[in-house]
């Protein structure tokens, strides 16, 4: 059976979520607590360059994609890296401050992506476009 675009995505997602999650419970040592925010923020900046990249780049030239929904989940990368540029103040100036929002923003564009908007690429596109996103996803999100 071939892999889907939501089956990858939301690997991705699980992967993302565990290292956010290893950040907030790992010692808050500056340098250590550093490093390991650092290794959370590359892998979703990996994440977003995937989507906007190799799925939401692909969706701009179908006709009858739902191009709306593209434009609100990069709305939300943005509001999701202005919360990573917070915490990485935060961290410079040796604070460690709560992550439950950034948590949250994460979590909620996930499980919409999860729930709908992956699940509709899997429907609609056809097998063509779908194994192109999936080179494209692979070729930047590694497992």
């Amino acid at each position: 059976m071939t892999e889907t675009i939501s089956e990858l995505m939301m690997k991705d997602h699980v992967k993302i979520n565990r290292m956010l999650l290893n950040f907030d419970e790992a010692p808050k040592e500056k340098t250590e607590t550093s490093l390991l925010f650092q290794e959370f923020k590359w892998n979703l900046e990996k994440h977003f360059f995937a989507e906007e990249k190799a799925i939401f780049a692909i969706m701009q030239s179908i006709e009858g994609a739902d191009i709306e929904s593209v434009f609100q989940l990069m709305e939300e990368h943005g509001q999701i890296m202005t919360a990573i540029k917070n915490e990485e103040q935060s961290i410079k100036i040796g604070s460690h401050s709560d992550i439950s929002p950034l948590l949250e923003i994460l979590k909620s564009h996930a499980k919409y992506e999860d729930n709908v908007f992956y699940p509709k690429l899997d429907e609609f596109l056809k097998e063509e476009q779908k194994k192109e996103m999936i080179k494209r996803i692979k070729s930047v999100v590694i497992y």
